[in-house]
């Protein structure tokens, strides 16, 4: 069984920190403000959040972009290139169309990596809740789990905490 690394993207809100904590690691979204494009760094290394919330009290309006595939094809890359398998925790499909451009690039990349899996899990949330997602994602990884095995449970009824009050 390969190693499995739990990715999201920057809606997950996850720390630093907490990034690091459970080796889980993200795609970052692009934000606009002021027809500047910024990376979304959930280490805030682009800009802290007093400078994002002073721009926006002042009437900037953020908007954020999709992850586009060739961003999703680099980051799987990083992992598929070291023999991991990869489940990748997306924002709600709901809330973002990023997931739909994982979801595309997956079996491209399962033809070239046979021997890996790569599974695209619709969160159903976004910020903190998708968070926790991860952080339950990388715990159940850290017992051993499989990559299918996550992506299974992450799939099946949501009942784990809060964030999964809901059933799909």
């Amino acid at each position: 069984m390969n190693q499995v690394k739990i990715i999201s993207d920057s809606a997950c809100d996850l720390t630093k920190e907490l990034l690091d904590r459970y080796d889980v690691d993200y795609v970052r979204m692009i934000i606009t403000l002021n027809e500047k494009n910024y990376e979304a760094s959930l280490a805030w290394d682009n800009m802290t959040p007093k400078e994002l919330y002073t721009l926006m009290r002042s009437g900037v309006k953020p908007y954020t972009t999709m992850i586009n595939e060739a961003q999703y094809e680099a980051k799987f890359r990083e992992y598929l290139d070291r023999g991991f398998d990869i489940v990748y925790v997306a924002c709600s499909s709901g809330l973002s169309a990023s997931l739909h451009a994982a979801e595309r690039v997956a079996p491209e990349l399962k033809k070239e990596y046979p021997n890996q899996d790569i599974y695209v899990v619709d969160s159903l949330v976004g910020d903190m809740s998708q968070g926790l997602e991860c952080i339950y994602a990388a715990e159940q990884r850290d017992l051993g789990l499989s990559a299918k095995e996550i992506a299974d449970i992450l799939s099946e009824e949501r009942y784990f905490f809060p964030s999964m009050w809901y059933s799909r």
